[in-house]
């Protein structure tokens, strides 16, 4: 288990040891949530409820003594279920969430917002919204060239390999054409 799989693998427990308050227990039902979806996606689903009510709490912690887990909030939690949404095989379910909650999402999380936007075009083309895939997705690369940000880079790789055959498309084709740009310029 590695990344923050294994993160949170080991945060909770060092949290519980120290009797450390934190988001890391609101964090942890996340990760379970998503570890449940290919055997039991109520019990998932359940455990983002949750992990949203945890993060909705406030703590009156010593931050120096907490583990840093302020990006769980309510509005992550939510961009995770939508993006199982996609995995269950309801992205019609994982668009409707990531557009209510990015337009929640304070501007300042633009690398964030990239991420986000590129997850929302995985789920517009899953749903076979090809062109409005092409749209969010392009809109997500605007983001990737002001910030370098290697995440939606990755984000958007995986929606371009899923609309590579559908090039004939104009909208599909400018994106292919500004994301090879973008490529090259990360290889350099």
């Amino acid at each position: 288990m590695g990344g923050a799989a294994g993160w949170f693998a080991i945060a909770l427990p060092i949290s519980r040891l120290f009797n450390f308050h934190s988001k890391a227990s609101d964090c942890s039902a996340v990760k379970d949530g998503q570890f449940l979806l290919k055997g039991a996606p109520s019990a998932a689903l359940a455990k983002f409820d949750e992990a949203h009510a945890l993060a909705s709490e406030t703590s009156g912690a010593d931050l120096e003594t907490t583990l840093d887990t302020s990006y769980c909030t309510p509005t992550y939690i939510e961009m995770q279920r939508a993006n199982c949404w996609i995995d269950l095989g309801e992205p019609h379910r994982a668009v409707e969430l990531f557009e209510d909650q990015l337009a929640a999402l304070p501007p300042e999380y633009r690398n964030d917002r990239g991420v986000y936007l590129a997850r929302l075009a995985r789920a517009h083309i899953t749903a076979g919204e090809l062109e409005r895939g092409a749209e969010t997705a392009s809109k997500a690369l605007a983001i990737v060239t002001q910030t370098g940000s290697a995440r939606t880079f990755t984000e958007l790789s995986a929606v371009a390999r899923a609309v590579e055959c559908q090039r004939a498309l104009p909208t599909i084709e400018t994106f292919f054409e500004r994301f090879e740009l973008v490529r090259d310029r990360f290889a350099a």
